[in-house]
């Protein structure tokens, strides 16, 4: 296809080089060298497979040019499609011809002996449109059985297109995540404050534009008997002689008391509002300037959410951020121990690889196995401290109280839940990946030696060494 000598020396040294190890009961096995190109999740692979399929799509076009193939055309006008490709999948159409069906076979073969690639026959069908008159050369040269069209694809079926019910499972599922989405854009929307001009651009219910929310929700009633309730401000309002608002907004029913009076409270709520010839502006009334910032979003959404996270404790300048973003993790439940594989389908036994004894979750791992609550209880007698074990991990990064520190000593007293969760973790993958034996001698002088190194850019941590690191 036209690469030069020396890039196809540094695809093979890529392929040829690669070593890999396969996980048995979460034990690495021995080292072995690839010797049928890449694996599945490979950088490489996406684009090297692309390669290889241009090579094939160019076989069935040669095909074409000389008349031992045909496709169909989707419209009179429209072009012949022969072939189509999505992912690692690949459509291959022909008509109901001898002469088709064998040149399908030969390029087939062709392409497994060129590329090296052979094709799963356990995954290959071929589906029938329409009366047939070949079944036995599809059977006999393509190695398949013949099959009806009613099939999925991607989950979807491919031949309902005209059966409105096939499609109801698709329709609940896809209303399901609207519903979500409309629910968080909802919130959002909540950020926006509409600032009328002209109201060719303001809807009258639904934007938020006078008050501190929107109409609809501050008259639900006058909202559900209106016929009116996605029109614009200029179409149910206009500046009448008194430089005010009249509105007509064309109610379906008479108004009963209870709408009577929201009426009249929308009334005295629209006194004073004039429309003009300027264009409607939006402006964000979370941020003091108007303009809208990822920052002020996130607060303005977490503020009424009950959801309680520690950014300010966990996103430190002196923590490198890899180790922040491990923190964010076990916020999350979201770390791989072996609970977490077991919710994922992987099948283990689940059990603490430094205690051996409990099952290995967040929790466990970093405060209640026993070989960690001796290490903590180290640390809290160098801090002079008597400690309460917390419930779940995440407070060690929300429960810290420094008082009777000096300044360094609180400086270490921060940063030691990040060293401490860095460390077990790392010694923990150690013990399952290097079948290393757990030390708790070194942990303890892998977290001290973290916390000198991540206060070393600190002036008033300047001199300190490893042996005279002091907590209080």
């Amino acid at each position: 296809m036209g690469f030069g000598f020396t890039w196809r020396n540094w695809i093979c040294s890529c392929i040829s080089h690669a070593h890999f190890s396969v996980l048995v009961n979460g034990v690495p096995g021995a080292n072995f060298r690839s010797s049928r190109g890449l694996r599945l999740g490979d950088p490489l692979y996406p684009f090297l497979f692309t390669i290889v399929m241009e090579g094939f799509c160019r076989m069935i076009a040669k095909a074409e040019e000389n008349g031992r193939l045909s496709g169909f055309k989707v419209t009179l006008v429209g072009p012949v499609v022969s072939h189509l490709l999505f992912a690692d999948d690949t459509l291959l159409f022909s008509a109901d011809k001898a002469q088709s069906l064998l040149t399908i076979r030969e390029i087939l073969t062709c392409f497994e002996l060129v590329a090296g690639l052979s094709i799963n026959l356990m995954k290959r069908t071929t589906i029938s449109i329409g009366a047939t008159t070949h079944d036995e050369v599809v059977e006999n040269f393509l190695g398949c059985a013949l099959e009806e069209l009613r099939f999925k694809y991607l989950g979807m079926p491919a031949w309902a297109y005209k059966c409105k019910k096939i499609w109801d499972p698709v329709v609940e599922s896809v209303e399901k995540r609207l519903e979500e989405w409309k629910r968080r854009i909802g919130k959002y929307k909540l950020g926006i404050l509409h600032k009328v001009a002209n109201g060719r651009k303001i809807r009258f219910w639904v934007d938020r534009w006078i008050g501190e929310e929107a109409l609809k929700d501050k008259f639900p009633n006058l909202y559900e008997v209106t016929r009116k309730q996605g029109s614009w401000i200029s179409e149910l309002a206009k500046n009448n002689s008194e430089e005010r608002i009249s509105r007509d907004l064309d109610f379906k029913i008479r108004l009963t008391d209870l709408e009577i009076n929201e009426a009249a409270t929308l009334s005295h709520l629209l006194e004073g509002t004039v429309l003009s010839n300027g264009e409607d502006t939006r402006r964000w009334s979370w941020e003091s300037s108007g303009v809208f910032s990822v920052k002020s979003c996130y607060k303005g959404l977490a503020k009424n959410s009950g959801i309680i996270f520690p950014s300010t404790q966990i996103w430190k300048r002196s923590v490198p951020t890899k180790v922040s973003f491990f923190v964010w993790l076990i916020h999350h439940n979201a770390i791989l121990t072996q609970n977490n594989l077991k919710k994922k389908g992987w099948k283990l036994a689940n059990r603490c690889i430094l205690c051996k004894s409990n099952e290995e979750t967040i929790d466990h791992l970093f405060i209640h196995c026993p070989e960690m609550y001796d290490v903590w209880m180290f640390f809290m007698k160098e801090f002079h401290r008597d400690w309460v074990i917390s419930e779940s991990a995440t407070n060690l990064f929300i429960e810290q109280q420094a008082r009777g520190l000096t300044e360094n000593g609180r400086t270490i007293w921060e940063l030691l839940p990040f060293a401490f969760v860095w460390g077990v973790w790392k010694q923990r993958n150690k013990c399952i990946f290097q079948d290393s034996e757990y030390s708790q001698e070194i942990l303890i002088r892998k977290i001290k030696a973290l916390l000198l190194y991540w206060t070393s850019t600190t002036i008033s941590f300047r001199g300190i060494t490893y042996q005279n690191l002091h907590y209080n």
